[in-house]
């Protein structure tokens, strides 16, 4: 860096060189603080979740997770979890979300007889042909 520090003010390296790169740096940075302000105030409309309901919350999660199917565990974790950031193949960072409200897991796949009756409980009433 003390090189380009050192070019720079020597007048061998010109302005103009990184002035769209500096230009694109600053925008950046004014979408980052307004982002940063965004958050700030969401913030303050938040309110911590009571140490009761994270307790409770604690409790569901370790009974699905040690005792549901897993179609149960499954639908639990993409209530739960938000995003998961991946860095590289040791940083993988999930984030996640205490629902205000308790969440009931169900089963989100329909079970092999599908969503109509089997046939065996159609009738056998046929037109007499």
């Amino acid at each position: 860096m003390q090189r380009y520090y050192d070019a720079f003010e020597n007048g061998r390296l010109p302005e103009t060189r990184f002035a769209s790169r500096v230009d694109t740096l600053e925008r950046r940075l004014t979408e980052l603080r307004a982002k940063l302000e965004e958050l700030r105030d969401c913030a303050k409309s938040m309110e911590a979740p009571r140490k009761r309901a994270v307790r409770d919350a604690e409790e569901a999660v370790r009974d699905a997770m040690l005792n549901g199917t897993p179609g149960q565990r499954k639908a639990l974790l993409k209530e739960l979890i938000v995003e998961v950031r991946v860095e590289s193949r040791d940083s993988i960072i999930p984030t996640f979300r205490l629902p205000a409200t308790p969440v009931r897991v169900t089963e989100t796949m329909v079970g092999r007889g599908g969503l109509e009756p089997p046939t065996s409980a159609l009738s056998a009433r046929r037109s007499a042909s």
